[in-house]
């Protein structure tokens, strides 16, 4: 499912659905200077995985401080990376399965992998939103991927 190039102005957000099975979510985007851009997946309401970049403070968050489950004091984290302070524009991956995401930003210069285990009612919807500033979406897709298991094997 690929969708048209489009703009989020602050606090605008936009909702798709969610694949079962493993995929990819992938972006290019322009964000503007002290702008912020969040990805949500796999939660309930404001739950879930959430992936920031955060162009104010140049940094890439992947928080799971709204975790569904709360089975230690440890799995609800944020994870950070520094920005290269100069960009505007942004290739964003998440390669999600059903207990992990695997996050890639640029060509290779960020890479994060964190477990996410999602509640059993959690929504399968993706969310993206520009929590501050204007986010140009030059191009955003998401795919359904191959298993390489095979069952019972």
């Amino acid at each position: 499912m690929e969708k048209d190039p489009f703009f989020l102005q602050e606090k605008q957000s936009i909702e798709l659905g969610q694949p079962a099975s493993p995929f990819l979510w992938e972006w290019d985007m322009e964000i503007e200077k002290d702008g912020v851009f969040e990805a949500r997946l796999f939660g309930k309401q404001d739950g879930g995985l959430r992936v920031r970049i955060d162009r104010e403070k140049n940094t890439l968050y992947v928080q799971r401080d709204r975790a569904d489950l709360d089975f230690s004091k440890e799995y609800a984290c944020t994870c950070q990376a520094p920005l290269n302070g100069d960009l505007s524009s942004f290739n964003l991956k998440l390669v999600c399965d059903h207990s992990s995401v695997e996050i890639f930003l640029g060509d290779g210069e960020i890479s994060m992998t964190n477990v996410y285990l999602p509640a059993a009612d959690h929504e399968a919807k993706l969310k993206m939103e520009a929590v501050r500033g204007t986010v140009e979406v030059k191009q955003s897709s998401v795919s359904e991927l191959k298993s390489i298991w095979k069952p019972n094997a």
